[in-house]
């Protein structure tokens, strides 16, 4: 079952409830979210606050670029599995998923560049 990740944990949901995770090709359940609440995202928003407000916050563009190029980076190296994931959440074809992906890499590769 997946979590929420917060201020840097995985931690469960604050009311217990699941969402399925529905694999639209086959109707097949395949896993569980964790359901969020007001609870889970003044949690989220306190986190972020606290991450703008602290280290994160104190770092340069230039060094938040290099994350989202080695974001990039660790995506492509992952795109099959993750073009597996995506495919099965969304029900797309496996080309179509393969290329979202590639996408999604190139765009963290482009803003990473942009950051300064």
């Amino acid at each position: 079952m997946k979590q929420h990740f917060i201020a840097g944990e995985w931690t469960p949901g604050s009311g217990g409830e699941t969402l399925p995770v529905i694999d639209p090709s086959t109707g097949e359940v395949f896993d569980q979210l964790q359901r969020g609440n007001a609870q889970d995202i003044d949690r989220a928003v306190a986190a972020a606050r606290g991450a703008l407000e602290g280290d994160w916050g104190r770092m340069t563009a230039v060094d938040r670029g290099r994350i989202l190029s080695r974001m990039s980076q660790i995506m492509l190296s992952r795109s099959e599995a993750l073009a597996l994931l995506e495919a099965r959440d969304t029900g797309k074809p496996m080309a179509q998923a393969r290329n979202d992906i590639l996408v999604a890499a190139r765009y963290c590769e482009f803003y990473g560049g942009a950051a300064d």
